[in-house]
């Protein structure tokens, strides 16, 4: 079978089951091949063995199934990036570059004396600490990011992607559950995309979901318990800059939240993604310290 012919074959098979069947075709045949768009281009009459031809249809299968294109690649694109991604972390939305920018922003506000410490809580992947470190990096800033999670499988797979990139002297990872493991380390910043979908729409929401671990998606009845958590250890803390990214239905629940929680002067700001939807916020406590 030829490269041009499988493509028609797959493209047919997962038509009006996926937005862009022959993308995705391409996208599956490629990572078959461990190829590059331009060898498709100039190759539709390359004859595949059949060895290839069974992996790229059992992969074509898995998609027509509703699993993210994403684990089957073993590829997802951030910041203008390719990292590598598996099950057990979950697979990085475009809107969290959106955290990216708001985090190096308030970075270069700051005026540490020492190296800049910052904090990701749930690192999952390790795109976003790695996208951020990059900058930071441009910048000819000092930093230093820890990356905590709780699941072990998720480390390993932001393990795999900062010594892709060549990040393991600038990014530590470690296993916590939020500060739990931190002991008396203070940060500069603290970022996170935590989970924030109610737990009550389980198995209602889109089949490429279902792939994505729960522990990274889920938290409470309204998507806000570890927010709860999050932000009653944060007040608690030496900290001062909290961004975090949250769900569009969030905004109220974190505004009172805070001021429950507050036990001092804060500014709090929401920011939106380019659907114009509420997506994060920054907390930043005004003390003089």
């Amino acid at each position: 079978m030829q490269i041009s012919e499988a493509l028609k074959k797959a493209t047919k098979i997962l038509y009006q089951k996926i937005e862009s069947p022959r993308k995705e075709s391409e996208k599956i045949l490629l990572s078959t091949l461990k190829k590059d768009l331009t060898f498709l281009i100039l190759n539709e009459d390359f004859k595949l063995t059949q060895e290839e031809i069974d992996i790229f249809f059992k992969k074509v299968a898995r998609r027509a199934s509703g699993e993210p294109l994403e684990y089957i690649t073993n590829q997802v694109s951030f910041y203008s990036k390719i990292f590598f991604i598996d099950y057990g972390a979950l697979i990085p939305r475009p809107e969290t570059e959106i955290l990216v920018d708001f985090a190096f922003q308030e970075i270069l506000k700051l005026s540490p004396k020492n190296q800049i410490q910052i904090l990701e809580i749930g690192i999952g992947s390790g795109a976003l600490s790695i996208s951020l470190a990059e900058k930071l990096e441009n910048a000819n800033l000092d930093f230093k990011i820890i990356g905590i999670d709780i699941s072990q499988n998720a480390l390993k797979i932001a393990k795999k992607n900062i010594d892709n990139f060549n990040y393991s002297s600038k990014i530590q990872i470690l296993q916590s559950d939020l500060f739990q493991n931190l002991h008396s380390q203070f940060f500069d910043l603290i970022i996170s995309n935590p989970p924030y979908i109610s737990e009550n729409l389980k198995g209602k929401l889109q089949k490429e979901l279902e792939f994505e671990p729960e522990i990274a998606l889920f938290s409470g009845n309204d998507g806000a318990e570890l927010f709860r958590r999050l932000l009653k250890e944060f007040f608690n803390r030496p900290e001062k800059i909290l961004i975090c990214e949250m769900g569009f239905d969030q905004k109220k629940i974190i505004q009172d939240e805070v001021c429950k929680l507050a036990n001092t002067d804060y500014q709090l700001i929401f920011y939106q993604d380019l659907a114009n939807l509420d997506r994060g916020f920054i907390l930043k406590k005004k003390i003089n310290s």
